[in-house]
């Protein structure tokens, strides 16, 4: 019989060698091992993560949200998973919902931005050049936000 600390170390030897595999652009075979591990273990997040990013991968957004949706259900503070929602998002052209995922991971992993957030001081270029208003993002576009500096 094995133990809990075995199963941990097979799941995650599992999961790593369907990260190298997603990696390397074998989607097929990766999605194949991460649909093994969710047999076993239907609620892995870190797989559930994966599962979402090789359907990204496939250019299937409609589809990845449904893992990646549920790997924050189980996972409540697996913040990356929301930066892996943001491209979902922009890829179904639902910029809203594609802004309120990265401002949740921006804001995880750079704390100090909730507040710029906050307080409308961040500037935004869209392409290198800076915008000031609302705009109709394109999946190509480059993204650049200044936070607020002094010196001179």
């Amino acid at each position: 019989m094995s133990n809990k600390s075995d199963t941990e170390v097979s799941i995650k030897a599992a999961y790593e060698n369907a990260a190298s595999l997603l990696e390397s652009g074998e989607i097929d075979l990766a999605e194949y091992q991460l649909s093994e591990i969710l047999k076993k273990f239907p609620d892995e997040p870190n797989a559930l993560r994966l599962s979402g990013l090789s359907s990204l991968q496939k250019g299937k957004p409609e589809i990845a949200l449904i893992p990646l949706k549920k790997a924050l259900k189980v996972a409540p503070d697996f913040y990356q998973v929301y930066e892996n929602l943001s491209q979902a998002w922009v890829l179904l052209g639902n910029l809203e919902e594609a802004e309120i995922c990265l401002k949740k991971y921006l804001e995880n992993l750079y704390p100090d931005l909730k507040k710029h957030f906050l307080q409308d001081v961040l500037r935004f270029a869209v392409n290198q050049e800076y915008v000031s208003e609302n705009l109709n993002l394109k999946p190509i576009d480059e993204i650049a936000i200044f936070p607020p500096v002094s010196g001179g």
